[in-house]
């Protein structure tokens, strides 16, 4: 059975910054992490570390019984993030996976 193509891979043939995120997260469940990042960098480089971010902070909140202020409530985050997705999709493309 073939692969399920991404409708960006159909339309264009190039890969999204998203393309191979479900087949990467079959893999991490699996505990296979080398196929996993092949699969889809962008994975660890932005989702993992944002829920390691989430969990610090909501465990710092039961912790001290302060509200802690999250990064993402500044408009300026949004550009790193959107720096690391442009980058991930521009290497995906000139380095194609496989």
């Amino acid at each position: 059975m073939p692969e399920p193509r991404c409708i960006w891979n159909l339309l264009t043939g190039t890969y999204c910054p998203g393309c191979g995120t479900l087949r990467a997260l079959k893999a991490v469940w699996a505990g296979d992490f080398a196929e996993a990042f092949a699969y889809n960098p962008f994975l660890f480089l932005i989702i993992i570390p944002f829920i390691v971010y989430m969990g610090a902070i909501y465990i710092r909140r039961l912790v001290t019984k302060k509200r802690t202020p999250s990064i993402f409530s500044s408009p300026k985050a949004i550009w790193p993030a959107m720096a690391v997705i442009t980058c991930v999709w521009i290497l995906r493309n000139v380095f194609p996976p496989g």
